[in-house]
């Protein structure tokens, strides 16, 4: 399971690092040849909301900008105990790789905030 760590950058913005079992950074494999994206805002919900399947998808971005922890996962069924990422407050999450499918996501408690999902195709 990968660990999502957080820490400051040299402007004391909040940067999200992913860590694989070992403790070994996990780089993107961002593309270049994306011609465009798109910013969607999926409200803050105690139970599972779902990102579709997008086959053109190349990159996708996450901002939690609710007070509790986003819980999230690659396909269906995601559970505050069963995740693949823990999103904090505050923090942007980078897709580690390239993933087409549909991505669940669910938050600790239900809030005010949003997941600011944008994809890039």
């Amino acid at each position: 399971m990968a660990t999502l760590m957080v820490g400051k950058d040299a402007s004391a913005n909040d940067r999200a690092l992913l860590l694989d079992s070992s403790g070994a950074l996990i780089m993107g494999t961002g593309s270049t040849d994306s011609t465009s994206a798109t910013v969607t805002s999926i409200a803050s919900l105690a139970t599972s909301q779902t990102i579709a399947v997008n086959a053109s998808r190349k990159a996708m971005t996450i901002v939690n900008t609710d007070p509790a922890t986003l819980y999230l996962k690659y396909g269906a069924t995601v559970t505050t105990a069963l995740y693949s990422y823990a999103v904090p407050n505050g923090v942007t999450w980078e897709m580690p790789e390239r993933y087409t499918g549909a991505v669940s996501l669910i938050w600790a408690a239900d809030g005010a905030g949003a997941a600011l999902v944008t994809e890039t195709v």
